[in-house]
């Protein structure tokens, strides 16, 4: 076989076509890198306690999550969270896959309960929800695969991120709208998932019932109300998140802030008491003097601990000494 030479110049031209070629298609057993933030959740009627987060596969080969991580910041794009470091890989990786992360309190809420693939053990803060941002990246937070920021201009942290998911490697500007726990709602993301990023403004979407969550193997879970047997008063609350679990109260006001509900406080105007006691709204049931009489009863009485007048200092001095009187002698 006659020998072909090839010229230095031209090999290196093919083999930079090539290396183009293949960073150009999806390698079927790349990690984690195209790859959305789907959905976000932050709580069902009002139960901050019950979130969720899904991921969904651009392209086959996506489940090798692990080393990767979940870090959510806040409006400024500091004080990072680690919401979950994967440690495995999911067993189903075909385009349009999903993984789902939630936390062990949204399964009172999902018809039928939730199995997650990863359970959300680090809950987003209430005071992440008027503004932050949510990356999907390597653990030593080098390269942000993607990136779902939200709060519109009270946004302030950045919003770049991996060019093979978002072409100008640049996810903002933010959602305009803060995350809310309230009702059912979702935040989704909703081109086709195969879709580059264009803006995390124009890919989202709050989207309320119907809300869904899927997992790896492609179960669905509808989101809705609390199931009946953890719901006593029928309000939508589950028991362990309602602060009146067995009085209807939806709306969860709780006027001094004491985590009694004004519907079942009995002093809804006093954070330190929920039940007038003996001494009523407004007032503790203090006893100062250890008398056993609360100190509004009483006037400021003594304790208990010794004679209480000096008609009682007298009786003792005279049992004391009538023993020792002379007797009179009766008789001759």
């Amino acid at each position: 076989m006659a020998a072909v030479f090839v010229s230095s110049a031209r090999l290196a031209r093919v083999c930079a076509l090539f290396a183009l070629l293949t960073l150009a298609a999806p390698a079927a057993n790349a990690t984690f890198h195209w790859m959305h933030v789907e959905q976000i959740i932050v709580g069902v009627n009002g139960d901050s306690r019950a979130q969720a987060i899904q991921l969904r596969m651009r392209f086959d080969g996506q489940n090798l999550l692990n080393p990767g991580r979940l870090v959510l910041r806040n409006a400024s794009g500091a004080n990072p969270i680690v919401i979950v470091d994967f440690d495995r890989p999911v067993p189903f990786g075909a385009a349009g896959d999903r993984v789902l992360i939630a936390s062990a309190a949204m399964s009172s809420y999902t018809d039928p309960p939730v199995t997650p693939d990863f359970e959300l053990t680090s809950l987003i803060p209430a005071s992440y929800f008027a503004a932050g941002t949510l990356t999907f990246e390597t653990d030593d937070g080098t390269l942000v695969i993607c990136r779902l920021s939200w709060g519109g201009a009270d946004y302030t942290g950045p919003t770049s991120g991996a060019d093979f998911n978002d072409l100008d490697g640049e996810f903002g500007p933010p959602f305009p709208l803060p995350l809310s726990p309230a009702g059912r709602q979702a935040l989704v993301f909703l081109p086709p998932f195969a879709d580059v990023s264009v803006a995390n403004a124009d890919d989202y979407a709050v989207t309320f019932d119907p809300v869904v969550l899927v997992d790896n193997v492609g179960q669905a879970y509808a989101v809705g109300d609390c199931a009946a047997a953890l719901d006593t008063d029928g309000d939508g609350l589950c028991d362990a998140a309602d602060n009146c679990p067995h009085t209807f109260n939806p709306d969860q006001a709780d006027a001094d802030g004491d985590g009694a509900g004004d519907a079942c406080d009995g002093c809804p105007g006093d954070p330190l008491k929920t039940a007038p006691g003996a001494c009523g709204c407004g007032q503790p049931d203090t006893d100062a003097n250890g008398t056993g009489v609360p100190d509004c009863d009483e006037s400021g009485q003594p304790p208990l601990s010794g004679p209480r007048c000096g008609a009682g200092i007298a009786a003792i001095a005279l049992a004391t000494l009538l023993p020792l009187a002379p007797r009179r002698r009766h008789g001759g």
